[in-house]
């Protein structure tokens, strides 16, 4: 997906020291959260979250290891949503896909290429 305005901007990692065990994310009404599986090549990333419309209010977090019994997966977890759509970008400030975030739900969705 390509953007019409790409406005560059810089980030601090607020992140360091996370991802070192299990991640608990409140749901409820009015709350939802968004699970992002990406690949091993996006570790470290910093993808930034908007809801659709809204692109001044962005929230970041990095994707980090998560390792599981049997195997280690990548992703980035958003917690405390005000159910809508938000649109996910990336690490150059593209947009790169839209997801409707479910109320009271974690919502699951896929990083591709």
């Amino acid at each position: 997906m390509m953007a019409a305005d790409q406005r560059a901007h810089s980030h601090e990692s607020h992140t360091a020291g996370a991802g070192q065990g299990p991640v608990a994310v409140e749901v409820g009404s009015g709350v939802g959260a968004l699970l992002l599986w990406t690949g091993p090549e996006m570790d470290g990333a910093e993808l930034d979250i908007t809801p659709v419309g809204h692109e001044a209010r962005r929230r970041h977090v990095a994707v980090l290891p998560r390792h599981l019994p049997d195997r280690t997966v990548h992703a980035a977890v958003y917690p405390l949503l005000t159910p809508g759509r938000y649109q996910v970008w990336d690490q150059h400030g593209v947009p790169h896909l839209e997801v409707d975030v479910a109320d009271g739900e974690i919502t699951e969705a896929h990083w591709h290429g």
